[in-house]
């Protein structure tokens, strides 16, 4: 949230990686195999592995990794249109489906 004000897109892009850290660590713990290590923030395997196994994610917290991966896409294409507020925004979603996702560990 610090990065938030004065540099937004930086916050936008730490808290997608942390978000993917979370991804990673929940991967590993349910065996998901070799993609578990090579996660990158591009990786199509972080989008399809969540879309893929069940392990009780709720459609809404599928849309919203989505949604993020999406936003953060754009922020990366365009980072004049991030706004300070919209950087908030974006890290507290983040915070959220991450709370999400340690759940099934």
């Amino acid at each position: 949230m610090d990065l938030t004000e004065h540099g937004p897109v930086a916050a936008v892009c730490v808290a997608w990686l942390c978000l993917l850290d979370c991804v990673a660590e929940l991967q590993r713990a349910h065996g998901a195999g070799q993609g578990a290590d090579s996660l990158s923030p591009r990786s199509p395997l972080v989008e399809t592995w969540l879309w893929v196994v069940d392990l009780g994610l709720s459609p809404e917290a599928h849309q919203l990794f989505a949604r993020l991966q999406t936003l953060w896409r754009e922020a990366l294409r365009d980072p004049h249109l991030v706004t300070s507020s919209a950087a908030r925004d974006y890290v507290r979603s983040c915070h959220a489906l991450a709370a999400e996702l340690r759940k099934l560990l």
